[in-house]
């Protein structure tokens, strides 16, 4: 495993629910995996195709039993790597020398494939009384985006209208704190009945050297002080951008 050495980050997320105790463990990172590596820029547009994916074996502790992580470099100089950290329950981006790209950590059930398994999780409820998500940023020496992709049935039927709907939040330098994101804003995603989700860091755009750990993603109670995470969210300035595309 690699060591963190530019940033200390912890973003802890989790799907706010109400009752205090309920929720459901997306992943919690305890089980490890190969990191994903690549020190070779193959192509300058991030294309979903030209860079280096490893995948879990099976976990309880993982929604839909496996994840997958892929890296891809687009530029710079050194190597973008994404690794899991068991002993710490980290999952750790590490952006060495000048190295610019993409990290992407994928819950779709055992798929192994650059593409994503649409109905992977077979229309997983993650709801349970959720109204959103929270992240916590614990530390950021530079700017970067984290972009929330779900893929859920419109029609709440078995298959048959899996659309992506996405989210995507700016995180500054220097931003710490708790940040909450509702549900709402990923348009008409029925989180009732997901089968697919997926987190991807954009290190692109001149941000090399960047290096950030996430914590536990699960689904946990609202927190009682929603309101307040809301105005942390628009007084520390972190922007929000929804964009919603079909399969």
């Amino acid at each position: 495993m690699f060591k963190i050495c530019k940033i200390v980050s912890a973003v802890a997320l989790a799907v706010a629910g109400v009752s205090a105790n309920a929720g459901v463990v997306i992943d919690d990172f305890s089980f490890d995996q190969a990191t994903a590596s690549d020190n070779t820029a193959q192509n300058a547009v991030y294309d979903k195709n030209d860079g280096i994916m490893t995948s879990s074996g099976f976990s309880a502790s993982i929604m839909g039993g496996y994840r997958d992580l892929y890296v891809e470099k687009t530029g710079g100089a050194g190597a973008i790597n994404l690794g899991i950290d068991e002993t710490e329950g980290w999952l750790a981006y590490d952006s060495t020398g000048s190295a610019q790209g993409v990290g992407v950590v994928r819950w779709d059930g055992a798929n192994t494939g650059m593409d994503v398994d649409v109905d992977g999780l077979a229309g997983q409820n993650i709801t349970a009384d959720a109204a959103g998500i929270q992240l916590n940023v614990i530390a950021a020496d530079k700017s970067f985006d984290l972009t929330f992709d779900v893929w859920t049935d419109k029609d709440l039927t078995a298959g048959f209208d899996w659309q992506k709907d996405s989210y995507t939040v700016t995180v500054n330098m220097g931003q710490v704190g708790d940040f909450y994101i509702a549900f709402s804003n990923f348009g008409s995603a029925i989180f009732s009945n997901v089968g697919a989700i997926q987190l991807m860091v954009d290190g692109r755009g001149g941000v090399g050297g960047l290096d950030f750990t996430v914590d536990i993603i699960q689904a946990v109670p609202e927190p009682g002080s929603l309101a307040l995470a809301g105005l942390a969210l628009a007084g520390l300035g972190m922007a929000g951008r929804r964009r919603k595309a079909a399969k």
